[in-house]
């Protein structure tokens, strides 16, 4: 008979087993157990694989779909790159014609000007030599004058408009 702390080891008629009988027993539930064990370890390691195929089907798809992704992505910066450059070529185009005509306006617009500016320039000489003129005619006149009082006041005059003259040219010569 075993005795344990827990009591002793009894059959199913209540009597009691010998040590053969209880390492039997023994052996019996430990190979249940270890059977139900192996069950439970084969189980596990069956849903680990089937988790990890999951895992693996879920990482391929995810791979694909990011693959896919930045295709696109790719795609789409190409295609903005292409209407970008024909935006830019556009705007290029667009540009270079409107200098072409700002240049052309610039180009009659300085015709004009140095045309008006040559014209002033002729006006204000011929003016110049026109009161010179008037001013030596007048100075002969003074001097063909005997009356000294004339011959004054015709001098001033003379001697105001040969300045008026000078200057003439002098802002004739400026412009």
């Amino acid at each position: 008979m075993v005795d344990t702390d827990k009591g002793c080891f009894c059959d199913e008629n209540k009597g009691t087993m010998n040590d053969d009988q209880v390492q039997f027993i023994k052996e019996y539930w430990r190979g249940i157990l270890a059977e139900k064990a192996a069950k439970e370890e084969k189980a596990r390691r069956e849903a680990e694989e089937e988790a990890a195929r999951k895992r693996a089907i879920e990482e391929e798809a995810r791979r694909k779909a990011e693959e896919e992704r930045k295709r696109k992505e790719e795609e789409a910066a190409r295609k903005r790159k292409e209407e970008a450059a024909k935006a830019e070529a556009a705007r290029i185009s667009d540009a270079e014609a409107k200098r072409q005509v700002c240049e052309d306006k610039r180009m009659k617009d300085e015709e004009a000007r140095v045309k008006k500016e040559l014209d002033d320039h002729t006006k204000d000489q011929a003016e110049a030599e026109k009161k010179a003129k008037e001013a030596e005619e007048a100075k002969h006149k003074a001097a063909d004058e005997k009356d000294a009082k004339k011959r004054a006041e015709l001098l001033a005059e003379a001697e105001k408009k040969k300045n008026e003259a000078l200057a003439a040219k002098t802002k004739a010569a400026l412009d």
